[in-house]
């Protein structure tokens, strides 16, 4: 069975058992949930006598339901505004361990400790995306193959496509490479429009190319855009010890599958 992209690995889900299990020992620690928090510049719990508070997103999370991506008692989905109100969020930003062989487990691992559910939905909060990188390295997006109908037919804008949908509102996570939270940053196509701007030319010119490739029948390679800010590139696993190919109305476009990212570049921007 082909496994999901936004599935976690044994090994992976271990590091969230541990983290659930280092935050529940931690019952000493005072939270004020009365007063509200900024969005970037949150405070850490302080010294007390208060329990752990329950997570974002729903009642109640036991831990091996967390593992499992068994929300109990769910509720309605969180905006990015609460998620990063969370009292724990600091702690819990902290506290992820460094990515093993999937890449995307440390985002993973944030959704499931702070109550989010591992989700194959666009956004992880219903008004915008949280994303958790390595500085120096690229930021994954979407999966191209579910974006080529939008592409090549419908010729959607960048506003209105899954990229800048996704993308529209987010929290960008940055981690060293030796796992060391350096903060977290809000960009939105209203607060940065300039940054969107470029974002939108580069799509353009990305999905002019795909247009154009596709129509010829030959095969994609990496694209960036001229902004140097996002690009499509192999994304691929194999099944049975074989890469599928990336197909579209019977034509191939890659042996294997393609994505879209966010360059390197603009996440050394946000710690400038």
């Amino acid at each position: 069975m082909q496994q999901s992209e936004f599935s976690m690995e044994q090994d992976d889900a271990g590091m969230v058992n541990d983290i659930l299990k280092e935050l529940s020992q931690e019952d000493n620690i005072q939270v004020n949930t009365q007063a509200p928090m900024p969005m970037i510049q949150q405070q850490m719990p302080q010294q007390g006598m208060l329990p752990m508070p329950e997570p974002l997103g729903q009642n109640m999370v036991h831990p091996d339901a967390a593992i499992l991506h068994q929300s109990v008692n769910p509720v309605e989905r969180v905006t990015i505004t609460e998620t990063a109100s969370n009292p724990w969020w600091k702690v819990v930003l902290n506290k992820l361990k460094k990515p093993t062989k999937n890449k995307g487990s440390r985002g993973q691992q944030a959704e499931t400790v702070l109550g989010l559910e591992n989700t194959n939905t666009l956004t992880d909060c219903k008004d915008g995306d949280v994303k958790t990188f390595t500085i120096g390295q690229t930021i994954f997006i979407t999966q191209l193959k579910h974006c080529l109908d939008d592409i090549i037919n419908k010729r959607l804008t960048f506003g209105e496509s899954k990229p800048g949908r996704k993308i529209a509102n987010c929290c960008y996570i940055p981690y060293s490479k030796d796992g060391k939270n350096m903060g977290s940053y809000f960009v939105s196509n209203k607060t940065h429009s300039h940054h969107y701007k470029k974002l939108a030319e580069d799509y353009d010119f990305i999905c002019k190319t795909i247009r154009e490739t596709y129509e010829k029948k030959e095969q994609l390679s990496t694209i960036n855009g001229p902004n140097k800010l996002l690009q499509i590139r192999t994304k691929a696993s194999k099944i049975k010890g074989v890469y599928p190919p990336l197909m579209f109305d019977g034509v191939q476009l890659k042996n294997k599958y393609m994505a879209f990212y966010i360059r390197s570049k603009f996440g050394k921007s946000l710690l400038i």
